[in-house]
């Protein structure tokens, strides 16, 4: 048996709440591996699917959780017992034990501790998934990524630095906004008080973005389609501001825009393999030489999960909350 948290319905309040409690501890089939895990990160998908609004594919545990950092105890032959590894789940992070598929896993990078290494997985799979078009192009120079302060927009922007491109962000607060500069952004916005669209216009021009991470939706897409230069992309991520849009086609027809959508989760694992691959060879060395880490906010222990939800629902941090076990 196992420490692990999990989905109870509070019958006072008829809301979702974390528990800790006692689960069977997970056997791996021959293709997946099991983990002893030290740190769990936490994600926006985890409040959403505490919410009752993003469930676990079928066959994944509805315990939360979708990366974690640990040691191997029961390997295969891509992985032996005692490696030190980060690892992409669909499911389950929040327990003692988890188990993966071996081509979802990545070495702990080289001077890392645990708790970094858990912050790493969802959200470098996701940005480098969607961006690296945009990073190892030599011609595209721009990007637009909301919510800077994130775990997605803050390994964003050191990913743009990394790779010689200029990154505009957004956030709320002063603090936020010199964590993104630090970071590298080029262009630092203040959503509250500042129009976004009008502050990227001075500083580079109009129709200047060549691709936009979007994480907001809603009436940002209007303003998105004229940002984006000739031939731009659009991606959406998650639809914090709404799930409706209303914005002129016809900037989508004569600038031959791209827009997309993409979730990682439900990729199969050799999607996430291939995506695993290709963050190996291409950045191995900058996670080694900590050009590109995740920044730990706060660090909680695994039965204090509910205070980790509230505080990444607050908003208030910069970079990633994390779990220790």
């Amino acid at each position: 048996m196992m420490q692990a948290i999990e989905i109870k319905k509070n019958l006072n309040s008829n809301k979702n709440e974390l528990s800790l409690c006692k689960r069977p501890t997970p056997t791996p089939n021959q293709d997946e591996v099991l983990i002893k895990v030290k740190a769990a990160g936490i994600n926006r998908p985890d409040l959403l699917q505490v919410a009752g609004h993003y469930p676990p594919p079928k066959g994944i545990t509805d315990i939360p959780g979708l990366e974690v950092a640990g040691i191997i105890e029961k390997g295969n032959d891509d992985w032996r017992v005692g490696d030190e590894v980060c690892a992409l789940l669909a499911g389950g992070g929040y327990a003692e034990y988890a188990i993966c598929p071996s081509e979802q896993i990545l070495k702990k990078p080289k001077g890392w501790s645990f708790e970094q290494a858990a912050g790493l997985p969802e959200t470098l799979f996701t940005v480098w998934s969607n961006l690296a078009p945009f990073y190892l192009s030599p011609s595209k120079k721009h990007l637009l990524v909301h919510g800077g302060s994130s775990g997605i927009g803050h390994i964003s922007i050191q990913l743009g630095k990394y790779f010689n491109k200029s990154i505009a962000t957004t956030a709320s607060t002063a603090e936020k906004l010199s964590f993104c500069e630090n970071l590298g952004a080029q262009i630092t916005i203040n959503y509250k008080d500042q129009d976004f669209e009008d502050e990227i216009n001075k500083v580079w021009g109009a129709s200047s973005l060549d691709y936009i991470l979007d994480m907001v939706g809603g009436s940002y897409i209007e303003k998105h389609t004229r940002l984006l230069a000739k031939y731009g992309t659009h991606i959406t991520i998650a639809l914090l501001g709404g799930r409706s849009a209303k914005f002129d086609l016809r900037d989508v027809l004569t600038k031959n825009l791209t827009f997309k959508g993409t979730t990682l989760r439900p990729k199969t694992h050799h999607e996430k393999g291939q995506i695993r691959d290709d963050i190996i060879d291409k950045l191995s060395i900058a996670l080694d030489n900590k050009e590109i880490i995740p920044h730990i906010y706060k660090t909680l222990p695994l039965s204090e999960a509910s205070k980790a939800h509230d505080l990444l629902k607050s908003s208030s941090h910069c970079g990633k909350v994390i779990l220790s076990l």
